[in-house]
This record gives structure tokens, C-alpha cells and sequence, in this order.
């Protein structure tokens, strides 16, 4: 990847003052958030996203490589002649990912075709299904993206491809996402199922779906999966249902904070659950939140984030820095002009020590 995130472990000092100054009847509740998050480091992150390009390889050897040699072909989210789209999507996460798997893939094929002596196999990136004369049927599309929490999401976009053809059904799509809930895969196939129902105006005759997620896909756990229902009102009485939103997942990467409606966005960038915050952010949404956030008394838990104490956005955070987003530079460059020298050192160690 073309720029690399910085280090954004769980600060366990940072934890600890957290916890501390959350009100008494949260204590709890906050170590278990923190004890389960699943922290995804950037090396870990591109570790996982291997084995699965890996485990599809292994998958599809045959098609690909030593029968019918059909082409790869690799869907992208990103429509370049739509230069309004593209502009836009261009730094999405999920576009950030699809141009390392081509890359990656690519070397696959050069190897296999190198060694032997022809160029048979192909990397093919598709927009859409209708107008790709190469596809045939039983071909695997893959769909890419970093992570999977309710599915919503990855959902609209993959109904957006499959809308593309009256025949989805004739092709296989290999959900190339390592992380991910099972709650997300079972929505993502029974859409996938009911759309087909619909266009065929019958009942799908095989019994198998033909969505196909990676058996190394890394599940997540759900805030629900941890805490009691109680726990989880209690928790957001502290900070709002407008906030806060109990159908989430307990993780962040090195190169993502999620928003909102996927995890505890609000927890995460360190507002502390006591009655303090609790009065100055009650019936607040999003946009009334950033323009008070300066008030509030934060604690961020993540490394490398410790300055970022206003204008808090839980829809798009600032903080762990996205590689993939036009600032991402101006914000390091940011947060080494408001650290003293002995973090700097600290920071570019951290940052090159990929």
C-alpha cells in the first residue's frame, strides 16, 4: 500500500485513567469493552487480508491456472469514467484495499504464467455485470472490503453490482473481507437469496448459495456479545441513543476508526461515561457534538490520538489517521508539531518500524 498507517495500540495508561474517571457504575462495564476489543495493527491487517487472498487462490487454482484458465476478475468499487463517483470514492477504505489485492494478485499470475512460459491467466476489474463480455457462467467475482459489522454496508454495495444483470445467479462472488460478524454474512446471503428469488420469480432451485465468504475470515464481537442488555442502556445513558448505538462491534484497525452505527465510536475516542459528559451532551446529535466536544472531558485510550480533544466526529474520526484520505500527511505532520521531541522520535519509530 501506497502510504502505511501509524501505530494505534489500545494506551493502557490512557485505559486506566479512563476507567477511573467513568462514574462508578460503569467501571465494570469499561474494562470489559477494553479487555475485548480486538485491536487490528496494521500488520495483522495485511497479514489476515494474505492468507485469505491466499485461501481463494488455493480455492479456484484449477479454473484459474491449470483447466479452463478463467480470469480473475476482481470487482471495483470505484467507477473512474464517473469522475464525480471517483473523486469521492477514491478515499474510501475499501478502494484503499482493492488496489493492494490487484497488485497482489497480479504478482500471483506473473509467477503462474512465468512459470509456465505463457500468459494464459488474467486480472480482469469489473464495474458492473452486464457489460463485461469475458464473464461466463460459474465465473468467481470478488467483492473486497476491510471489515463486516451488520453487512448494511457491503450489502449496498453488492446489491448495486448485482443489479447490473438479470442473471446474478450465473456467477459465484467470493467476499474477499477478512473480518467480519456472522450476523453481517447471514444478511449479506439472505439478500443475496431473496434477490435472486425475485428476478427468477421462484424459489432458488439449488441448495447452496453461491455467496461465498473465506473460511480464515476473523470474526468480531459484538458490544452485545459482552455485556448484558442493561449494561448496555446503562452504558448509553451516559452518552445518548443518538451517540451511542448498542448494535456495534468491539474492534478498530490501525487504519480505521469505524463510525457510529459499527462500533463504539464515542467510547473509543475517549469521551468518559460520567455525569459531567452526561449533562453537557444529553438529546445531542452528531453535528452538536463536535461543536461541544472542546468542553468535554476526554481521555483518548488510543495511541497516538492523545490530541485529538476537539471537534470530535463519530461519523468520520479523525483519529487512528485514515492512509487512504487526501490529510492524512498534514495530520501527522499535526501531531508531530504539538508533540515535544522525545514523542516525535517515538512517533517516526512507530511509523517506519513497518
Amino acid at each position: 500500500m501506497d502510504k502505511i498507517p501509524l501505530n494505534h495500540k489500545l494506551n493502557k495508561e490512557a485505559c486506566d485513567k479512563f476507567i477511573k474517571n467513568a462514574d462508578v457504575s460503569v467501571k465494570d462495564i469499561c474494562e470489559k469493552i477494553i479487555e475485548n476489543t480486538m485491536y487490528v495493527s496494521y500488520e495483522n491487517f495485511v497479514k489476515t487480508l494474505n492468507i485469505i487472498i491466499n485461501e481463494y487462490i488455493e480455492l479456484t487454482e484449477n479454473l484459474h491456472f491449470y483447466n479452463n484458465y478463467r480470469p480473475i476478475f476482481i470487482y471495483n468499487p470505484v467507477d473512474k469514467k464517473n469522475v464525480d463517483e471517483y473523486n469521492i470514492l477514491k478515499y474510501k477504505s475499501n478502494y484503499w484495499i482493492y488496489k493492494y489485492v490487484y497488485k497482489y494478485l497480479q504478482k500471483i499470475i506473473d509467477e503462474y504464467n512465468n512459470s509456465s512460459g505463457s500468459k494464459k491467466t488474467k486480472l480482469i476489474e469489473i464495474n458492473n455485470l452486464s457489460n463485461t463480455s469475458q464473464l461466463k457462467p460459474n465465473d468467481f467475482i470478488l467483492i473486497i472490503d476491510d471489515c463486516i459489522f451488520s453487512g448494511g454496508q457491503t450489502n449496498q454495495t453488492f446489491l448495486k453490482l448485482l443489479n447490473t444483470s438479470e442473471n446474478p445467479d450465473n456467477y459465484y462472488f467470493y467476499m474477499l473481507i477478512p473480518f467480519g460478524s456472522n450476523n453481517a454474512k447471514k444478511m449479506i446471503t439472505l439478500r443475496y437469496d431473496n434477490m435472486i428469488d425475485y428476478l427468477k420469480k421462484r424459489k432458488r432451485q439449488s441448495s447452496y448459495s453461491k455467496v461465498i465468504f473465506p473460511t480464515n475470515m476473523k470474526e468480531i464481537k459484538s458490544i452485545k456479545s459482552v455485556l448484558t442488555i442493561d449494561e448496555c442502556n446503562l452504558l448509553r445513558s451516559f452518552y445518548n441513543s443518538q451517540l451511542f448505538d448498542i448494535n456495534t462491534y468491539l474492534i478498530y484497525f490501525d487504519h480505521k476508526l469505524a463510525d457510529y452505527a459499527s462500533v463504539p465510536t464515542i467510547f473509543y475516542l475517549g469521551v468518559v461515561p460520567n455525569n459531567y459528559n452526561k449533562n453537557l451532551i444529553k438529546d445531542l446529535n452528531n453535528s452538536q457534538f463536535k461543536q461541544i466536544s472542546k468542553q468535554l472531558q476526554i481521555i483518548p485510550i488510543i495511541h497516538n490520538c492523545e490530541n485529538y480533544l476537539e471537534n470530535l466526529d463519530i461519523m468520520e474520526p479523525l483519529c487512528p489517521f485514515t492512509p487512504y484520505k487526501k490529510n492524512f500527511l498534514t495530520n501527522i505532520r499535526h501531531l508531530l508539531k504539538k508533540n515535544n521531541s522525545s514523542n516525535k522520535r517515538k512517533i517516526i519509530k512507530n511509523y517506519h518500524s513497518y
